[in-house]
């Protein structure tokens, strides 16, 4: 019964990581030119989530032509037991996976483990964080940066909670130091001094519910989760953003608390900027009520182009809508 909770709760939400984090790279010509097999590593793999949603986008007629050869490691021989089934159900096509039983808070036990499939083109370390120590962790990624491909990437997916918070600004800070680049959404060479982070995004996707024993069980159908991609080279989503608008001032935004003040809506936004972490008053015009409700043009985690002189929200970009102009 633990296994199927487990399922429950986590397999919608990991399943459309993938699909993300691909969109996410996309963006960047660089990871535009999929080889015809990818090679995957997913730490704590779990029941599967991350490689369900794999050999789903990757059976459509967009992303079919390329193969996947996916190696998942897991502590619990009884989930990686599940996930097999619910791969079989699903069928790998001609991809290929390979699972293992590791405690990955132990090297001794999972370095042999990392290097069945290496290369990897896609490292997913999905809510595995929180379970690890921060010796762990950094063990963990110390070992597995030098088997990254020359374009490889890390993508790390925590659900909200301190620890990972703290985690997550903790990579982040480190990332150079560990021969790594943020793509994705902290600004390149961010002089961060924040102990923790707010920059979370929240994605809401159909799930339906399952039926066992006529009983209806309900999943989650909201993907609420510290993002980052950490990539082998220096390519950022910076780079994408500057080459649009170079006039503007990039950085993740999050909403802060509303007012009213002479007729007007004052957002107090908080943004990661290139120069830095700021607060800043963001004015728009009052349109009645339910218009205050429905108003915010972007949702936290978003990443936005403000100008130097007035601070005024131009463009925002998402990796679902792609850019927007206000």
């Amino acid at each position: 019964m633990t296994i199927d909770a487990y399922s429950v709760y986590y397999l919608p939400r990991n399943s459309l990581v993938p699909k993300i984090a691909i969109m996410c790279c996309a963006y960047s010509t660089v990871f535009q030119n999929l080889p015809s097999r990818l090679r995957i590593l997913d730490l704590g793999s779990g029941t599967g989530g991350v490689v369900l949603g794999l050999l789903d986008l990757f059976h459509n007629n967009a992303l079919s032509a390329t193969n996947l050869d996916i190696v998942a490691l897991d502590v619990s021989q009884e989930a990686l037991s599940r996930q097999v089934k619910l791969v079989n159900h699903m069928s790998l096509h001609n991809s290929s996976l390979q699972c293992y039983k590791v405690d990955l808070s132990d090297p001794t036990a999972y370095i042999g483990k990392l290097l069945v499939g290496a290369p990897y083109d896609m490292v997913f370390a999905a809510n595995i964080l929180i379970e690890l120590e921060e010796e762990a962790i950094d063990n963990l990624l110390k070992h597995t940066v030098p088997l990254l491909s020359d374009n490889g990437v890390i993508i790390v997916v925590e659900s909200l909670n301190n620890y990972a918070k703290k985690q997550k600004a903790r990579i982040a800070k480190n990332a150079k130091g560990l021969g790594l680049y943020i793509y994705y959404p902290c600004p390149p060479d961010l002089p961060c001094s924040r102990q923790d982070c707010w920059k979370w995004r929240s994605d809401e996707f159909q799930c339906p519910s399952i039926i066992v024993d006529n009983e209806t069980l309900e999943t989650t159908k909201i993907q609420k989760a510290h993002w980052m991609i950490l990539c082998k080279r220096s390519y950022s989503i910076y780079d994408i953003l500057h080459n649009k608008n170079p006039q503007l001032v990039w950085g993740v935004a999050a909403h802060g608390k509303v007012e009213i003040e002479d007729g007007k809506l004052k957002y107090d936004y908080e943004f990661c900027t290139e120069s830095g972490w700021d607060r800043w008053p963001i004015m728009q015009e009052k349109k009645g009520f339910p218009w205050l409700i429905e108003s915010e043009p972007f949702k936290r985690g978003s990443i936005v182009g403000i100008t130097k002189d007035s601070k005024e929200i131009k463009e925002g970009w998402d990796i679902i809508e792609g850019f927007t102009s206000y």
